[in-house]
């Protein structure tokens, strides 16, 4: 058995690595931006390439194959939290862990791009807040969001859901 020398390039691991990167910058210089719809939200109909894929993953996904009504609850329940507070640093921030959702696969956005605008409550400080946190959606998100509410010293344990923070502010610690 060769040993093998650390120096030698052509290790297997270092082999990997140099293939991963590769494919990884090919496909990133490969993919296409997405259409945006008239109502500001992206255009994720299945097409070209992507339509085997989106056929594969509704057909082998577990959660996909459910029937809608289910997977509908189980995304609103993923989707809703008790409180939302729409200030600068929310909207202006990550709101990664909030939509993660939305970017597991193209069916997945498509059925719950809605929900988080449709099912919380929007709580705000000031109205100027509201605003401009507003103008940074898209026109559907804006024209779906149901309830706004300004945040009163009144509600003194209320503990807003933003991004980073849990989507539980019931829980304590």
């Amino acid at each position: 058995m060769a040993s093998e020398d650390p120096n030698n390039q052509d290790s297997s691991a270092e082999q990997c690595v140099t293939k991963f990167e590769v494919a990884e910058s090919e496909s990133r210089s490969e993919s296409k931006p997405l259409r945006r719809l008239p109502s500001g939200f992206f255009d994720v109909a299945p097409s070209g390439e992507y339509l085997s894929i989106a056929t594969k993953n509704a057909a082998e996904s577990p959660l996909l194959r459910l029937p809608p009504e289910i997977r509908n609850r189980i995304f609103g329940y993923a989707m809703t939290y008790d409180h939302f507070m729409c200030a600068r640093q929310t909207m202006t921030g990550k709101l990664d862990r909030l939509l993660s959702l939305q970017r597991v696969c193209r069916q997945t956005y498509a059925e719950t791009t809605l929900s988080f605008f449709q099912n919380n409550t929007f709580y705000f400080f000031e109205k100027q807040e509201f605003v401009s946190c507003a103008k940074q959606l898209p026109t559907g998100a804006r024209k779906a969001i149901k309830s706004v509410e300004k945040f009163t010293p009144v509600q003194a344990n209320f503990k807003p859901c933003v991004a980073g923070s849990t989507p539980f502010p019931s829980f304590r610690d």
